[in-house]
């Protein structure tokens, strides 16, 4: 009774046989995602608890992170969705609805009618691919929540059993030698929360308990040794963002706004200065980086913000209350070998 999951999905009766079913149902998709989470972000997830609710409305689901509920929506069995990119098309009668994850318009249409709309070019996602979908981006959204003592003890554990014997013997020695006499497990239990909050990947142990190490000798918050570990790891980190032709697209901030940034700022816990921005400042920075994104979107380009360190945990905290969601990266993490590509300032 006191026990929770810290992954749960409640479904309606009606949606058992989709979910548990042995092919296309839940299942396999879940081994899919834990495979993916644990080597795109380096987390193993624990458990997804799955049960059904005779107390749910017909077709509907709710997403459970350690008992709290994080989403609900509902399903329709024996239809599939389609995105609706253009309203004027004759898109089959059903009932209009918005895609769970990102919003987007959509419609639950008969299945028989997924072949002729597929091949007029028409997004066509079932039942089942809407809930993983869903289920996965909660997970994502959660990395920090999920990231848990049982977890992080379940992680180093993993690292010192690797079928490589010489790996997992080199790992228990490094763990040995850093935790907790120089890396204290709470320290290192909120450098990766920090981490996972931007979904930067945490695969890389050694190099963060090496760089956490390191950075304790000069910093005492977790969120000023994270920001070292992130210029440790900005190979990683850069990597992800580079274009076809090797380029990094960036957007950067013009400099009067770090003479607003300065006349506004205070002392923060730590010895880190933190900025009390005035709400009108506040909302004209993320609108003029919300356009400038859009901007280059049309032109089919995807850039990261960059700016100081000392700037950049601010930023991105700036953007994300607005809804803006975008990398944000310091100078110091990108490399000399990074080839970054200015595509765009944002004025004041």
């Amino acid at each position: 009774m006191l026990d929770l999951d810290d992954i749960h999905l409640e479904f309606s009766p009606e949606l058992v046989s989709m979910v548990l079913d042995p092919g296309t149902g839940l299942d396999a998709r879940i081994a899919n995602m834990r495979n993916h989470v644990a080597s795109q972000f380096g987390l193993v997830l624990p458990e997804v608890r799955l049960t059904d609710n005779a107390a749910l409305e017909q077709g509907t689901y709710v997403l459970r992170i350690q008992g709290v509920e994080q989403a609900r929506d509902r399903l329709q069995p024996g239809r599939v969705l389609a995105l609706v990119s253009d309203p004027s098309l004759p898109y089959p009668p059903g009932e209009n609805v918005s895609e769970p994850v990102y919003g987007a318009p959509a419609r639950w249409i008969p299945e028989d009618q997924r072949e002729e709309l597929a091949l007029d070019g028409t997004t066509i996602v079932t039942p089942s691919e809407v809930l993983a979908t869903h289920l996965l981006e909660v997970i994502k959204r959660n990395f920090p929540r999920l990231m848990t003592l049982k977890a992080l003890r379940r992680l180093l554990n993993e690292l010192t059993n690797l079928s490589d014997k010489g790996r997992a013997e080199a790992n228990r020695k490094l763990i040995d030698e850093l935790v907790p006499d120089k890396v204290p497990i709470d320290m290192l239990l909120a450098v990766l929360r920090l981490l996972l909050e931007e979904q930067v990947s945490i695969r890389n142990m050694p190099l963060i308990l090496e760089a956490i190490a390191e950075a304790r000798g000069s910093f005492n918050t977790p969120e000023a040794i994270c920001e070292y570990v992130r210029q440790r790891l900005g190979f990683q980190i850069v990597s992800g963002l580079r274009r076809e032709d090797g380029t990094v697209p960036l957007l950067q901030l013009a400099p009067e706004w770090e003479d607003r940034f300065s006349s506004y700022q205070i002392d923060g816990p730590g010895g880190m200065k933190e900025v009390a921005l005035p709400p009108e400042d506040f909302g004209r920075l993320a609108a003029g980086v919300s356009e400038k994104l859009s901007q280059a979107a049309e032109r089919g380009i995807f850039p990261a913000i960059v700016t100081s360190t000392r700037r950049r945990r601010f930023l991105t905290s700036v953007l994300a209350a607005k809804g803006v969601h975008s990398p944000v990266l310091s100078f110091e993490e990108i490399g000399m070998d990074a080839r970054p590509s200015m595509i765009g300032v944002v004025p004041a």
